[in-house]
């Protein structure tokens, strides 16, 4: 008759500590996105347990004090549902700096650093903001099928950066990311955005050509 008692309270132990996990990740998993990382002794926590993680985050001071508060309001906005948009398995992070309401150059850097490191991409501090895709936590090394993709933000209009990060959003949501397309999309919507910027000089080139 003990040893059934004590096998219901193992059996009662393990169904509980089953319960509690569970619920761990669930709450995890309901998160408000994007999520507004902040620092717990020098370490930036982001939760395991999702399927993809997008950041945007900012490797330049030039660019911050720089940024309208109307354009940082539309971009929070806009990752904001991005996120709620692409469903509770995959995490949007706005890489904030915890003690403003800017986004975290230095820390910016850091992921910049690791993105070289641990993936391979050589990141001008210059040349974002940036938005990343990662199919592993980012303060973790990648695993051997992990990847990395990327869009710069630097030569882009907001309307061209709507663009992009609606594109990203429709790859994530039909599960079908693929690192050479993101690639190939951030190029063309820069050459395009340049093209609008300077369809002046443009035509005067054609027509000078036109006229040899």
């Amino acid at each position: 008759m003990k040893n059934k008692k004590e096998s219901s309270k193992v059996n009662i132990i393990i169904l509980t500590i089953i319960f509690l996990t569970l619920i761990n990740c669930t709450m995890k998993k309901q998160q408000v996105a994007p999520l507004y990382i902040e620092e717990d002794i020098g370490n930036y926590q982001i939760p395991d347990n999702y399927d993809s993680y997008t950041l945007f985050f900012a490797t330049s001071y030039y660019y911050t004090e720089n940024l309208t508060l109307k354009d940082s309001n539309n971009f929070k906005k806009s990752l904001k549902r991005f996120g709620k948009s692409i469903g509770n398995n995959n995490l949007v992070v706005w890489v904030k700096n915890p003690k403003t309401d800017g986004l975290n150059v230095e820390m910016g850097k850091t992921y910049a650093d690791r993105l070289y490191r641990w993936y391979g991409y050589n990141l001008d501090y210059s040349s974002g903001p940036y938005l990343v895709y990662l199919t592993q936590n980012p303060n973790q090394p990648p695993n051997a099928n992990d990847f990395a993709a990327i869009i710069g933000f630097k030569n882009k209009n907001y309307e061209d950066s709507i663009e992009a990060i609606e594109y990203l959003e429709s790859q994530i949501r039909r599960e079908k990311v693929k690192k050479e397309d993101v690639t190939m999309i951030n190029y063309w919507i820069d050459l395009k955005s340049i093209a609008r910027s300077n369809v002046d000089i443009i035509i005067d080139i054609a027509k000078n050509i036109g006229k040899k």
